[in-house]
């Protein structure tokens, strides 16, 4: 049994059309179906037959207008939907508003019982403000939404991520830090939430791993230094920031071109070095920069 404690469904879209769709006139459905089959069966009696066939039929489902059960405002939402959708296709405009109505009569219902009243009311409304003409979608992003939420909740049982023995810095507190920042960056969106999550929660893991072991032990403090300075709470950017780094490195450590001669080269490093230190990735930009215009001039 689904709980009803969220606002019907109609309360939370009064803002939308209230007038209703008038029983629209199919009379000249006749030529459109015509054409629609004679361009997608040129050569195919049969299938073009068929093809007729079906549409007709979707006609009369069609002039049926609005199903007892559902609200005069939210038809008035559907059926232009589904016609601007399908114009000239009018199976697919009928299964449309079946798509449409079943989404509907689904979202009636209500929240689930193992979500929260509060936190089932921001999904609604989130979903609804993003999709508030399509409820086919709408529902689907409560679906979404819903699972990702419950998977937050479960994650909260895991082990949080530990500090390693040799590694210098300490990720005792990491997991607060991640659920903080990915609650401020998506406090209405739970499955990028949970994504946010454990792309961070990787990045630990790499950050975890320590020193590579082409990297010196200076370099290796210089960068965990400026990298954890300049990304304090986003550990995914920090990860990124490290592999930056290293990458300078190995480039900046194979040394001069070999068309810039020692002493020219010398005063390019040195110049560089000074400017960007503990920044090897700009330091590398520099040399970069520098070695490029000496070409240009000469």
């Amino acid at each position: 049994m689904r709980r009803t404690v969220v606002p019907a469904l109609t309360a939370l879209i009064c803002f939308m059309a209230t007038v209703l769709v008038a029983q629209e006139d199919f009379t000249g459905s006749g030529q459109v179906i015509k054409r629609k089959c004679a361009s997608d069966w040129p050569d195919d009696f049969a299938m073009r037959a068929h093809c007729e066939k079906q549409q007709k039929e979707a006609v009369v489902t069609l002039q049926r207008g609005k199903p007892q059960d559902i609200p005069d405002k939210l038809y008035a939402i559907v059926r232009p939907k589904c016609a601007s959708d399908w114009p000239d296709d009018f199976a697919m405009r009928a299964h449309c508003e079946k798509q449409q109505y079943t989404a509907i009569r689904n979202l009636s219902g209500g929240g689930p019982e193992d979500i929260a009243e509060d936190n089932f009311k921001g999904i609604r409304q989130k979903c609804g403000s993003e999709w508030s003409n399509d409820f086919a979608m709408w529902e689907h992003c409560e679906k979404q939404q819903v699972k990702a939420f419950r998977k937050l909740g479960t994650s909260t049982t895991q082990s949080p991520v530990k500090s390693v023995a040799g590694d210098s810095s300490s990720f005792l507190d990491a997991e607060q830090v991640i659920k903080k920042l990915c609650t401020n960056k998506w406090s209405d969106n739970f499955r990028m939430q949970k994504h946010c999550i454990d792309q961070q929660r990787e990045a630990v893991a790499t950050l975890k791993r320590g020193k590579p072991t082409d990297m010196q032990d200076e370099v290796f403090t210089a960068i965990r230094g400026h990298c954890t300075d300049k990304w304090p709470d986003n550990y995914r950017m920090r990860a990124h920031c490290e592999e930056q780094q290293y990458e300078a490195v190995r480039e900046l450590s194979r040394g001069k071109p070999d068309d810039i001669d020692e002493e020219t080269f010398k005063v390019i490093r040195n110049q560089c070095g000074q400017k960007w230190g503990s920044n090897f990735r700009m330091w590398a930009h520099c040399e970069k920069t520098q070695t490029a215009a000496l070409r240009e001039l000469r």
